[in-house]
């Protein structure tokens, strides 16, 4: 088993990661059946779980994914490679769809690929339309803009 290098060439989205706060939570039932459990008693009285102590709150950094989203149309249209770097706090979702860009296998050879044709704000445009309601559901599920961004991607998988 090893690792592939490919290199994408197209229109993508570039989401920044944002931190979440999680809430303290008291000492519960470790199955989250809902009842209290009383200070100083090792398991759940309802469902005789082990109690679990009570959380801290939480900061941590998200980096949001398709699958976030909970929006299968929106799930079906992106992915993200596992080793990708979307540069500092930011991510990047590139298209499923065949025609959207142009990906270059880059393990143990070469490809050339012209861009003299290419108008990268016109790509830019037409993506930025066709996504709109990406956009707008990742500024909604995640408070946070995202923007499409035309260029060369190159990841591993």
């Amino acid at each position: 088993m090893g690792i592939s290098t490919s290199v994408y060439i197209g229109a993508f989205l570039r989401i920044p990661c944002f931190t979440r706060v999680e809430p303290a939570q008291p000492a519960g039932c470790g199955r989250r059946c809902g009842a209290q459990v009383p200070a100083g008693s090792r398991f759940c009285p309802a469902c005789g779980a082990r109690a679990q102590g009570p959380q801290p709150e939480r900061t941590r950094q998200v980096k949001p994914r398709p699958y976030d989203l909970d929006d299968e149309a929106a799930d079906s249209l992106f992915w993200t490679p596992e080793y990708i770097d979307g540069g500092e706090n930011a991510t990047v979702w590139l298209p499923n769809e065949r025609g959207t860009g142009t990906v270059v296998n880059a393990d143990g050879g070469s490809a050339t690929l012209s861009l003299r044709e290419l108008d990268l704000n016109a790509l830019q445009a037409r993506y930025a339309n066709e996504w709109a309601h990406v956009l707008e559901r990742i500024r909604e599920r995640f408070g946070v803009t995202a923007e499409v961004d035309v260029g060369v991607v190159v990841y591993s998988h």
